[in-house]
């Protein structure tokens, strides 16, 4: 068990040093949007700044923000949005990928962040698919909850749900073929925060997600995964100030890999094509 008076917090898998190394790249929502504008090339825009995305939330769609929060009064989700200022920096990047691109989050539960990225897109007339995986079963225990599906979702009003495509399935299952059939340029992951599962989504998400593509995670203080991810492929990343269990990184080619093909396109091709096969055509010429 580590603990950081930089960072302020403990954690029972995380050393000191792991620690302080996120501690060392903390910094504030709207610095980390403005870092992620420069190295995708983004020209930054003042209203889509995490700040402003919570203000434009608190101050004009209080229809949003019930749904965001349902159950609560106004004043109290009003202070569960304020205090989770990271969810507003997922969806402010959202505004930093192309036209053509989608988003892909895991671990969709109530839709909260789910609801706020459907949000930017719907104000700001884009018109990006957003992916929300969770299991598909019909009552289940997660690491910290037990829910039942019929809540999966539940927080993204009506309006707003013509963005979202729902998938239920397994990460492990859905993940890699989603992201060989369309260009994510963002992912987020809140499923299962275990070591293997973490750094396997990580992972499979860096291999075919294209160059400078954006990896944001929930609960990086949960295990090293996250830690070891970054270190492991020298991505630039950030960890929220307001929420240090958030963290984010850019998907820079390691400078052993630019001379090879990156990103979805050549997989993606190859499973199409594999997937187009008749078990006929497979079995072609076998001798039984």
């Amino acid at each position: 068990m580590g603990s950081s008076i930089r960072l302020g917090v403990s954690s029972q898998y995380l050393s000191a040093q792991e620690l302080d190394f996120l501690a060392d790249h903390t910094c504030e929502e709207d610095s980390i949007y403005l870092e992620i504008s420069r190295l995708k090339g983004f020209e930054s825009n003042p209203l889509l700044m995490p700040t402003a995305i919570r203000d434009q939330i608190l101050l004009n769609e209080e229809n949003v923000l019930a749904n965001l929060f349902p159950g609560l009064s106004l004043e109290c989700a009003a202070h569960n949005l304020a205090s989770r200022l990271d969810r507003c920096l997922v969806a402010s990047l959202a505004s930093l990928i192309s036209p053509e691109s989608a988003i892909l989050e895991t671990g969709t539960y109530g839709g909260f962040t789910t609801a706020i990225i459907a949000f930017v897109l719907d104000r700001n007339g884009f018109n990006n698919n957003l992916f929300t995986i969770d299991l598909p079963t019909s009552e289940m225990v997660t690491q910290v909850h037990h829910i039942d599906v019929s809540s999966i979702g539940s927080c993204i009003p009506d309006r707003l749900r013509k963005y979202v495509i729902q998938i239920f399935n397994d990460a492990k299952v859905a993940l890699p073929s989603i992201l060989a059939d369309n260009c994510v340029e963002l992912f987020i992951h809140d499923s299962l925060h275990t070591i293997t599962h973490m750094m396997f989504e990580y992972v499979v998400s860096r291999t075919l997600m294209p160059p400078y593509s954006i990896l944001a995670s929930d609960d990086i203080l949960w295990n090293s995964s996250f830690v070891e991810f970054v270190r492991m492929f020298e991505c630039p990343f950030w960890v929220c100030k307001s929420n240090p269990n958030y963290g984010f990184a850019v998907n820079v080619p390691h400078p052993q890999e630019r001379q090879y093909s990156w990103g979805p396109q050549p997989i993606g091709s190859y499973m199409k094509a594999m997937r187009s096969r008749s078990v006929a055509s497979t079995f072609k010429g076998l001798k039984v």
